[in-house]
């Protein structure tokens, strides 16, 4: 038998949203910040791959640690950030998740969302107290810089607005 922790981990991946369900309703002892072996949780594989509903649903579990990092010291929130799943970003962001975590190479959600081209996302994450706009990644650069390099004029235009 599959163990419900990996099960978890499938769900959301396939954003299996009847397994994950059928996993937490009974309480066949599913840790839903159970983590595959490089520290990725259900809710970073589902925020990635832009399963709303599944983040959601495993956002409304009072055990989430919507926090977690792994190993590349990445987040849920870093992760629907680069790909650009504005709604999962807001929902995080509405929990409570660290939206200044910066990666193992200084990358952050906003300068993913700011080289990727994600201005709504750019724009969620300005309103955010506390948001830092000049960490910079192991190359020395900062989210401004990104945005420039991808001429993504818009969103040059809302950072240099923030500050």
């Amino acid at each position: 038998m599959i163990p419900p922790s990996e099960q978890l981990l499938t769900a959301a991946r396939d954003g299996n949203l009847q397994t994950l369900q059928s996993l937490l309703s009974e309480r066949q002892g599913v840790d839903v910040n159970s983590t595959n072996s490089d520290g990725i949780t259900a809710l970073m594989i589902a925020s990635e791959l832009g399963h709303t509903e599944f983040v959601r649903t495993l956002l409304a579990v009072p055990t989430i640690n919507a926090n977690a990092v792994c190993i590349s010291n990445t987040n849920a929130l870093y992760e629907a950030a680069f790909e650009g799943h504005a709604e999962i970003v807001q929902m995080l962001l509405a929990a409570g998740i660290q939206a200044n975590v910066q990666s193992v190479g200084g990358s952050t959600p906003l300068i993913e969302a700011c080289h990727e081209g994600h201005l709504d996302i750019v724009r969620q994450l300005l309103e955010v107290p506390g948001i830092n706009i000049h960490l910079k990644t192991c190359l020395g650069h900062d989210a401004l810089k990104y945005a420039q390099r991808q001429n993504h004029v818009e969103i040059v235009q809302a950072l240099l607005n923030h500050v």
